[in-house]
């Protein structure tokens, strides 16, 4: 399972999203979850089949990004044969509405499995971002969505593919002039 998150900085916190708890026969389980992230909660934290997880995110303390983590919800019954469930969640923290840096900035950087960029200013829509190796072989190219100030590479390769570790150079085109940035993917 997994759940998405978009919210905007300084602003209210998502809606919270209910996950459902089920034995998937007869039996009554108990359950438990957890959570490895301070950014969500999860509630109630422990109950009996079948029952329902409300998963909320707190954004007060962040700053703007991306927020994954893989085994984010554990949910585990020592009875089920299918113990633990885990729960991927993502958040995408948007930058608040005009705050741009001077320059394109890459975070963080290194980066294990994603690289954010923020722009100095919204995409008009007419703007991409390529990405080469080191020796100038074009690995990924995207075009930026119009309005955004941001946006991330997943570590791949055009086919989908994840790229090896080490040092890619990202060229970004239409910004009245080309900007270039070292980003170094890491394990």
């Amino acid at each position: 399972d997994s759940l998405h998150f978009t919210a905007v900085e300084d602003s209210t916190n998502p809606d919270p999203r209910t996950i459902e708890i089920a034995a998937g026969g007869p039996d009554v389980l108990e359950w438990s979850a957890t959570t490895s992230s301070s950014w969500l909660t999860v509630e109630p934290s422990s109950g009996t089949t079948p029952d329902s997880v409300t998963i909320a995110v707190n954004i007060l303390l962040l700053e703007s990004g991306i927020y994954l983590d893989l085994d984010t919800i554990v949910i585990v019954s020592d009875s089920a044969a299918n113990s633990p469930q885990l729960v991927e969640v993502r958040l995408d923290l948007a930058p608040a509405p005009g705050e741009f840096p001077d320059e394109i900035i890459a975070y963080p950087n290194p980066f294990p499995k994603r690289v954010w960029f923020k722009f100095p200013h919204e995409s008009d829509g007419g703007e991409s971002f390529h990405v080469f190796t080191v020796d100038g072989s074009k690995v990924y190219e995207e075009w930026l969505p119009k309005g955004e100030n941001f946006c991330t590479w997943e570590g791949i390769n055009d086919a989908g593919a994840v790229v090896s570790d080490g040092m890619y150079l990202v060229k970004f085109t239409g910004f009245g002039n080309d900007r270039l940035l070292k980003v170094l993917k890491i394990h």
